[in-house]
């Protein structure tokens, strides 16, 4: 179950991270940030090809891709309460550091 969070989590990051490369400008630590998430899922994606069914988790990808996609949707298109955004595009773009902490800690998790 700890693998297949992972994998959310690094589908979820690469589509926020798609968004926000359209609309912000790149900086130094985001760069980094990328390169670290971009570590943490070779490490979930290794593990997958040495532990996992193939038959069971590279569907899931399709699956978690869509959910990730749908999440990111509905932020952009907005959720709106009383005139105001419940949950902002900039929100998100905090997540970031998070997310890859979470990824980094699952990793460690996974390969224990």
């Amino acid at each position: 179950m700890v693998f297949y969070t992972a994998l959310f989590l690094a589908l979820f990051y690469f589509k926020i991270g798609r968004v926000h490369k359209k609309e912000e400008r790149m900086n130094r630590t985001i760069k980094m940030v990328h390169v670290l998430m971009i570590m943490s899922v070779i490490g979930t994606v290794l593990y997958g090809y040495a532990h996992v069914n193939p038959y069971r988790w590279v569907p899931s990808i399709f699956l978690f891709a869509i959910i990730a996609s749908m999440f990111v949707t509905a932020v952009q298109v907005g959720i709106f309460v009383d005139g105001k955004p419940l949950f902002k595009l900039s929100d998100l773009y905090r997540l970031f550091p998070i997310i890859l902490v979470l990824s980094i800690g699952l990793n460690i998790l996974l390969w224990m």
